[in-house]
This record gives C-alpha cells, sequence and structure tokens, in this order.
C-alpha cells in the first residue's frame, strides 16, 4: 500500500465517521473527540489530515455532491431521447439533494455556516461541473432538433439558475418536510423551462 492511498483511505475513514456523526448528532455536537473515537484514530492523527472540524465538514460537503454528480453523469449518458434526459436532470439535481440532506435536517444549515468563507467557491465549483453535464445534453438536444437555444453553456446555467431555489439550502423548513411537494413544483418547472426551449427557433 503506497503512503498516498494510505492518506486517501484514512481521510475516507473520517468522513465516513463524520457523515454517521452529523446523522445522529447534527454538526454543531459532533466534537473532534467523537471523531477521533468513531474512527479509533487519535485527534493527533486526524489533523494530519484534516486542519480542522471546519476542513472536514468541506470535504464531506464535496464527498456528498460527488456522488450527485456521478448520478447526475449516468443519467446524461443514457441512450434515451435528450428532451427526457434533460428533464430527468432538472428534476434529479433537486430530489438526489434532497434525498440525501434528509438524514442530517437541519445540520445542514450548521455545516454551511461553518464553510461560509469557502463556500463562494465551492458553489463556483459545483456550478461549473453540473452546468457542463446539462450542456452536453442540451448540445445534444440541439443537434437532433429537439431544443433551440444560442449557447449551450448559457442555456445551462440559466437552467440552473432557474431550478436553484428548490435546493435543500434554499427551501424553508416547510418544504424541506415535504419532498412531495417539492417534487411536484420541480416537475411542473422543468416541464415548463423544457418546453420554452422547444418553442422558438434560434
Amino acid at each position: 500500500m503506497t503512503q498516498e492511498t494510505s492518506h486517501d483511505e484514512v481521510r475516507d475513514s473520517i468522513i465516513q465517521a463524520v457523515d454517521k456523526l452529523y446523522r445522529i448528532y447534527g454538526y454543531k455536537k459532533t466534537s473532534m473527540e467523537d471523531i477521533a473515537i468513531e474512527t479509533r484514530l487519535s485527534r493527533s492523527t486526524i489533523y494530519l489530515h484534516f486542519h480542522s472540524k471546519e476542513d472536514i465538514a468541506l470535504s464531506w460537503a464535496e464527498q456528498f455532491t460527488d456522488r450527485i454528480f456521478q448520478e447526475l453523469r449516468a443519467i446524461a449518458d443514457r441512450e434515451s431521447p435528450p428532451s427526457l434526459r434533460l428533464k430527468e436532470l432538472l428534476h434529479g439535481r433537486i430530489m438526489m439533494r434532497l434525498r440525501f440532506a434528509q438524514p442530517y435536517n437541519k445540520s445542514v444549515d450548521d455545516i454551511l455556516a461553518a464553510i461560509r468563507h469557502d463556500l463562494a467557491e465551492l458553489k463556483t465549483k459545483f456550478q461549473t461541473i453540473e452546468s457542463s453535464i446539462l450542456a452536453r445534453v442540451l448540445q445534444e438536444g440541439k443537434d437532433c432538433g429537439e431544443f433551440y437555444f444560442q449557447d449551450a453553456n448559457e442555456t445551462a446555467l440559466l437552467l440552473l439558475l432557474s431550478t436553484n431555489a428548490l435546493l435543500p439550502s434554499n427551501l424553508n423548513p416547510n418544504l424541506f418536510e415535504h419532498p412531495d411537494q417539492v417534487e411536484a413544483i420541480i416537475l411542473s418547472l422543468t416541464d415548463l423551462l423544457i418546453g420554452g426551449l422547444r418553442s422558438v427557433k434560434a
């Protein structure tokens, strides 16, 4: 086993531990000592891999989102019509996040507050990745005559911005607790957005 592989495995074990602890206790009540006990690592070992509790939360958030992007890429790679894949992507980007966030409930707000200094950069990174996934499907749709627009990247960004209000971090508590209502809204909004792409030739 290489030193790099060992380092990555230790980091992953720490992230898995905090994922469990966040579900049980929430972010605020999870201490570095709790993480040490859960991982059976010393606190000094944990600090070799992460600078702080906030640094761990940042890595957790990145891993959390990477899992969603993997699922979105799988949808984008399907052989179904671009319009269907686009609908599934817009629906999935909201409902996957909501499904993943549900076990953590209010802890999500605490985590976002903890990583607020890195949040703008992180959001830009995530937006770039997600926009590229949408843009590829949009371009395929344009190439086969399903969609009409000027620029795939700009259109992808507009679609993200149009649905961001339904992300878990932006939902009011009542909607967060009722994913069926969120799903009804995103399905209606998705139909409206895709209908607009089909309605006007560039």
